[in-house]
């Protein structure tokens, strides 16, 4: 970015905090050459013995390893009374709340005493960085004849993408809503921009709100991604176009033309399609932008970065793939509470709440006397996927 083009940088500096920049794929040629010229990588290439004992840097016989390695053992990091090891290595598992039968009332210890008044609250919550995250699980998948990643040399980068947010959506609810991440997706570092922009999913991709009070038949329609295929990434001072199709606009070009008016600098472009993953250089824990559907906005954040390990998914073909998630609970008809939502209705005078979500059963119930329209509203088909929906 230009010293000019930083001003802009400056406006979301006291806010949130990153790494320095990090030119990802020089950072892990660094680091596969650090890993490649030690001692430990020559032992984990192989698990001949006499290549562990080298690895000690002493004059260590056969026996006198063996004992070692006995006393070593992670069995010896335990003491008499000590809790059973958790056998399933489940996060949510571990937020369970402690079997108080096994903690004798003889052990005077604080943590305890801080674990039985604990369990004793009922709405008491364990806090965990990623308790409200569902991680999800992946069968192996290795293929002979699918390309596979090579562990300690290919690279895993984790992003994560937050609920969107639009200027529709402040029109008719006054706000932009709560930050809340979506999902966490992991690319692998040969992989380019346009592969994370697919495996987005947001509502407003699926389909194409119509004002259609007057005859409310939900149809099957295009889904809005296959018709507005237009997006862009903006990350440091950079506008990743999405340039596939011939169709597709720049829609950062007027952000760039109202930032060079406003004195906030000048930046750059270039293609999704055409940015490896791994060629980024940007600040891990910062929030950058995706935007499609001409307003419609997500903050994504690249959150970690690791070189590929053997007990990884290695099919090239796996990726990218979603490896959490947070639950969203069900929208609901706000008149039965029942049903889930089908119908969002707005500029209705009849109605306390603007927008109303109904269900298919209230909304023609209360809007409708035999077919025809009362009074004056509009409505809209909530977001789904066409693609679900019967031929």
């Amino acid at each position: 970015m230009t010293e000019e083009g930083s001003q802009s940088g400056l406006i979301y500096e006291k806010y949130y905090k990153g790494s320095d920049r990090i030119d990802v794929g020089a950072y892990f040629n660094n680091f596969r050459d650090t890993i490649k010229n030690s001692s430990f990588h020559k032992h984990f290439q192989s698990q001949d013995e006499l290549d562990m004992i080298r690895c000690i840097g002493r004059d260590v016989d056969r026996e006198k390893f063996e004992l070692l390695e006995n006393y070593c053992s992670i069995d010896k990091l335990t003491v008499c009374g000590e809790l059973e090891k958790i056998p399933n290595k489940n996060v949510y598992d571990w937020c369970k709340d402690p079997d108080d039968s096994l903690l004798g009332e003889e052990i005077n210890l604080q943590t305890v005493h801080d674990t039985k008044q604990r369990n004793l609250l009922k709405n008491y919550q364990l806090h965990g960085k990623y308790k409200s995250e569902k991680p999800i699980s992946y069968d192996q998948e290795t293929e002979t004849d699918s390309e596979l990643l090579e562990p300690e040399n290919d690279v895993l980068i984790y992003v994560r993408v937050y609920v969107p947010f639009t200027s529709r959506h402040k029109q008719s609810t006054g706000a932009l809503g709560t930050l809340s991440v979506n999902y966490a997706i992991a690319l692998h570092g040969s992989q380019t921009l346009d592969a994370l922009k697919d495996k987005i999913s947001c509502p407003s991709d699926h389909s194409i709100s119509t004002e259609m009070s007057s005859n409310p038949v939900r149809q099957r329609t295009k889904n809005a991604k296959d018709v507005y295929k237009s997006g862009f990434f903006f990350i440091e001072d950079t506008f990743y176009n999405d340039s596939r199709e011939p169709g597709n606009k720049d829609n950062s070009k007027v952000i760039r033309e109202w930032a060079s008016s406003k004195n906030y600098g000048t930046y750059k472009t270039a293609k999704m399609e055409e940015t490896r993953i791994d060629s980024l250089i940007l600040r891990f824990g910062y929030p950058w932008v995706y935007q499609h559907q001409g307003d419609c906005e997500h903050l994504i954040c690249f959150s970690d970065a690791r070189l590929v390990n053997p007990t990884d998914i290695l099919n090239k073909t796996c990726y990218p793939q979603i490896v959490r998630i947070k639950p969203r609970p069900t929208r609901y008809c706000m008149t039965c509470g029942i049903y889930h939502v089908s119908w969002v209705m707005t500029s209705n005078d009849r109605l306390p709440h603007n927008p109303c979500l109904f269900c298919e059963s209230c909304f023609k119930s209360y809007n409708y006397i035999d077919g025809e329209k009362i009074g004056s509203f509009q409505a809209y088909p909530y977001p789904y996927d066409c693609d679900l929906l019967p031929k």
